[in-house]
C-alpha cells in the first residue's frame, strides 16, 4: 500500500525557484527533521504568501510518484507573525535564524523548541537586538553542546567572557559573539557554518 496524503506541521527556512511557477520547499518538519517539498502552482494559488522566514505553517503533503521529493499545497498559517512581519529588526533577525538552521545538516531540533523561539521574537517588545544571541545560545544547549564562557572565548577572542555574562551592548559586541557561538557550532558539529545574512544583521544593529 502507498503512502497516502497527510497533514503536517512546518517551518519554513528556506525557498528555491524551480521555475517561474513552482519551487522547494525547505522546512523543519514537526518530526524536527528537515525536508524539502515541491510547491507548484504558485502563480494560481499566491502560495508564497506562507513561506517567508521562520512560517509557522501547516500543509498537505502528497506523495510524488515521479520522484522521492513528496508535493506540498492547501498551505494554513499555525500562528501569523505579524509582529515580525510588521519590526524591521525581527523580520532581520528571522532570516538570520532560518538561515542558521538551514545550515545545519543532519541536526534534529525539536519542533516545539523551535515554535516556542519563533513565538518568543514575534512578541518580543524589550532587548529585540540580543534576541538572536540567546536563541544561539539555546541552540547550542538543544544540540547538546555545553556553552561556557572558556569555550566560546576559545572561538572569539578578546571580550567574549564579558559578553556571555552580560548582554552586548554594541553591534560590534553582537556580531563578535554569534561569531564566536557559529565557529563553535562549527567546530562541535564538524561542519563549515558561513551564515551570509549576519553581515546584513551587524550593519542594522549597529
Amino acid at each position: 500500500m502507498g503512502k497516502v496524503e497527510q497533514t503536517m506541521k512546518l517551518v519554513v527556512l528556506h525557498t528555491t525557484k524551480l521555475g517561474d511557477n513552482s519551487l522547494m520547499l525547505h522546512t523543519l518538519t514537526e518530526k524536527g527533521i528537515k525536508e524539502s517539498f515541491v510547491v507548484k502552482g504558485l502563480k494560481k494559488t499566491h502560495a508564497s504568501v506562507y513561506f517567508s522566514p521562520l512560517s509557522l505553517i501547516s500543509a498537505q503533503i502528497v506523495p510524488n510518484s515521479r520522484s522521492t521529493i513528496s508535493l506540498a499545497h492547501h498551505f494554513a498559517f499555525i500562528s501569523p507573525l505579524e509582529g515580525i512581519a510588521a519590526d524591521f529588526t525581527k523580520t532581520a533577525i528571522s532570516i538570520f535564524i532560518a538561515e542558521v538552521l538551514f545550515k545545519l545538516s543532519q541536526c534534529e531540533i525539536p519542533f516545539e523548541w523551535l515554535s516556542s523561539q519563533i513565538l518568543g521574537l514575534n512578541e518580543a517588545t524589550e532587548d529585540v537586538e540580543n534576541f538572536h544571541i540567546g536563541f544561539l545560545i539555546s541552540l547550542c544547549e538543544v544540540l547538546g553542546f555545553k556553552i561556557t564562557p572558556n569555550a566560546l572565548a576559545e572561538f572569539g577572542g578578546e571580550g567574549i567572557k564579558e559578553s556571555l555574562a552580560k548582554a552586548p551592548a554594541n553591534g560590534q559586541a553582537r556580531t563578535r559573539l554569534c561569531n564566536a557561538v557559529i565557529a563553535y557550532l562549527s567546530y562541535n558539529l564538524d561542519i563549515k557554518i558561513t551564515i551570509n545574512s549576519l553581515g546584513v544583521l551587524s550593519e542594522i544593529m549597529r
